[in-house]
Order: C-alpha cells, then sequence, then structure tokens
C-alpha cells in the first residue's frame, strides 16, 4: 500500500521534495493530492476526459520506457531497497544515463537476449566463517 511505503514517508510525512513543484502521474487506484495526480473518476465535462487521456497516454509512455530500461538493466525488476529516496532516484537516473549512452554508440536495447541464468547459492553453502560473516555484512546494510 501506498501508505505503507517509504515514498509516502518521505513525500506525505516529512515534506520531501526531490525537484520541487513537481508531480508523479498515478493510476486510479491511488489518492490524488499534491504531489500526485490521478485521473478523474467521472468524466462528466470535455476538459476532464481530455486530461485523463492526456493523463493516460503519458503513464503509458512512461510506463513503456520504463520496460525498456528494466530490459535492460535487470537489477531494476526488483524492489529497490535504499533508505533514502533520493539514491534510489540516483540509480534511476544513472540507468537512463546509461541506455541512453548505449543507443548512441548503436548497443540497442533490441538486440539484447537472455543469457545463462545466475547461479544461486544457498546461504548454507559457505565454505568459511569469513562469507558467512560477509553476508551478514550485506544484509545489514540491505535491512
Amino acid at each position: 500500500m501506498l501508505k505503507e511505503s517509504a515514498l509516502w514517508q518521505a513525500f506525505e510525512v516529512r515534506g520531501e521534495r526531490l525537484f520541487p513543484g513537481a508531480i508523479i502521474l498515478g493510476d486510479p487506484g491511488y489518492p490524488c493530492n499534491d504531489w500526485i495526480i490521478t485521473p478523474f473518476s467521472d468524466e462528466s465535462t470535455a476538459g476532464k476526459r481530455r486530461f485523463n487521456k492526456a493523463q493516460k497516454c503519458t503513464r503509458n509512455a512512461i510506463e513503456r520506457c520504463f520496460g525498456v530500461i528494466k530490459h535492460r538493466f535487470h537489477s531494476l525488476k526488483t524492489p529497490i531497497r535504499f533508505r533514502k529516496v533520493e539514491n534510489a532516484a540516483k540509480l534511476i537516473v544513472c540507468a537512463c544515463i546509461l541506455h541512453n549512452m548505449c543507443l548512441a554508440i548503436g548497443d540497442d536495447v533490441d538486440d539484447l537476449t537472455p543469457g545463462p541464468p545466475a547461479p544461486v547459492f544457498d546461504d548454507n553453502d559457505a565454505a568459511d566463517n569469513g562469507a558467512v560473516l560477509r553476508r551478514e555484512q550485506i544484509l545489514r546494510l540491505f535491512n
């Protein structure tokens, strides 16, 4: 739920804004407020219908762009876990910059093919105490 997310805490509770004056386009499942704008539930006027169409088209274009970036950078397919929203935003901006650089040199995302699956290691397979300590350190950083 949005109200339980770090985004809600940062924007609604603490009043943080990464880009002052900017808004997030949300689908009808989200509340409308000063930082997230959703479609009108009723389309009783031509203005509301035009807004809903423009908002939906913009949201769809953005979602397609996210899909392309996620296809190139598989690590973005899983939830981003940072303590600060700013760091998650920086990661996404970096991915976009790298994607644009790849396109500039002719590395098109369409020619990406899935490689072999990454090996899966069980935490119980750690051969020495150093590996166990390292995993514990990593988990502390990401929890």
